[in-house]
Order: C-alpha cells, then sequence, then structure tokens
C-alpha cells in the first residue's frame, strides 16, 4: 500500500540476504530487469553512516513513469525475455491509481454529503467524464439499499485470514445488514465480464461474516459497476 502513495519516488532499502516470504525476497528476480530501466537506480552503500546514503534524483517522477504492476512478481517472471513497455506499464498504474481514488471516493459518501463528493471526485479525477454518474448510479439506485448500507454499515473493511499457513489482508468495500438481511457489496472498475472472480471473493467474505456476526440470516452479495452502470446480485 506503501508503494502506491509515493507522489515522486520510492525507496527500498535493505540489508543482507531478503528472509522468505519478505518483499525483498519477491524484488529480486526481477533487479536483472529494473537495472537496465532509466527510472531505477540501484546503490549499494558499505557505512550506515546517513551522511553517505545520498541518493541522485532520477529526472522522471515515480508518478510519472513508474508502475506498481512492474511490483507484480508473476507478472513480470512471465515478461522476462519482452518485458512490457514503459509506456504501457505507465497507462495500467494510471488506472490502478484511479481505481485506489475511486473506492475512497465512493467510501466517502458515508461521511459526506453525495453533492460534496461528487464535486470533491470532479476536482480529483478531472479527467474521468463520467464520475458524476457513476457515484450517482450507486447513491440513487433502489435495486440495492444502498444509502442505508453505507451510511448505516461498514465501508473499507479490513480484516486477516490465515490460508497455506499464511497470513493474508482482505478488505470489504461495503457491507451491511438490511431487512434482516446481509449484503455485501464489491465496487469495481473494469469489466463486468470478469464477475465471476468477484463472486469468488465475496464468498470468502461471506464465510468471514458469517462466523463474526454469527449469522443464520439471508446473504446477498453485489458486484456493482458503476462506470457502465451494472450491478449483479447473487445469494450466497
Amino acid at each position: 500500500v506503501g508503494m502506491t502513495r509515493a507522489k515522486e519516488r520510492l525507496y527500498l532499502s535493505s540489508q543482507g540476504d531478503p528472509e522468505r516470504d519478505s518483499w525483498a525476497e519477491a524484488l529480486e528476480p526481477h533487479w536483472a530487469i529494473w537495472q537496465s530501466s532509466p527510472i531505477v537506480q540501484f546503490v549499494e552503500y558499505e557505512s550506515q553512516d546517513s551522511a553517505s546514503l545520498e541518493i541522485p534524483s532520477p529526472s522522471i517522477k515515480v508518478r510519472e513513469r513508474f508502475s506498481s504492476q512492474a511490483l507484480s512478481a508473476e507478472k513480470i517472471s512471465e515478461e522476462t525475455e519482452a518485458p512490457m513497455s514503459w509506456d504501457i506499464l505507465s497507462e495500467t498504474n494510471e488506472k490502478r491509481v484511479n481505481g485506489v481514488v475511486l473506492h475512497r471516493i465512493f467510501e466517502a459518501l458515508k461521511f459526506h454529503p453525495c453533492e460534496s463528493v461528487t464535486e470533491l471526485a470532479q476536482q480529483w479525477l478531472p479527467n474521468v467524464t463520467n464520475i458524476e454518474a457513476a457515484i450517482s448510479f450507486i447513491w440513487n439506485n433502489h435495486e440495492v439499499p444502498f444509502q442505508p448500507l453505507i451510511l448505516n454499515g461498514e465501508v473499507e473493511w479490513g480484516y486477516t485470514t490465515k490460508k497455506d499457513g499464511n497470513l493474508q489482508e482482505r478488505r470489504i468495500d461495503l457491507w451491511g445488514q438490511y431487512n434482516d438481511t446481509l449484503w455485501i457489496v464489491d465496487y469495481k472498475t473494469g469489466s463486468p465480464k470478469y464477475r465471476d472472480k468477484a463472486f469468488e471473493q465475496m464468498s470468502e467474505y461471506a464465510e468471514t461474516l458469517k462466523a463474526h456476526l454469527n449469522w443464520q440470516q439471508p446473504v446477498q452479495m453485489c458486484a456493482v459497476y458503476p462506470f457502465s452502470q451494472n450491478l449483479f446480485v447473487q445469494t450466497y
């Protein structure tokens, strides 16, 4: 998460051999690719004296050209012989950043009037032309009780689960109770054709919430695509 918040530059430091399952170990296989990139610099220091840790600033800012997509181990390992161009990675990064901002905008509906959120969204994402319609689709939709769920439920609700012996973090966009039904909502900015994956993830959320709440009543899962103005509901 911290990597996606970098405004101009991202610095990573390490000492000694990478520990198992650490970020350093995950990044190590991709050093050869990054060492040939004009916007990634590797500097080795023998001294821990802070005076020696002056790194020359790259000529290109992180947000302009560096992509969090480059940190995907699976993707880069597939592209080792013919890595994706920086232009494609930059475009992918812009979509990812917009996705993070959009989730924060939808989260803000719980704490601020819809009109204020819409105005803020237009300032944050001036190039997203249909942002007002996307927010309106959620706030004024009656097929799913979004307003009571947003106002009375939980937004960006995080928890930790154990899978294959490892702790993993999860975050539910929106969940709440309405008329004796537990609703789980997942905001999506991609294509609706991948909704099966969304429902697979929400099924895991449902299991967690049922155990957390000792819930015995109905559970409804909703994948909502506000920009294409589509939503899909399944009963768990």
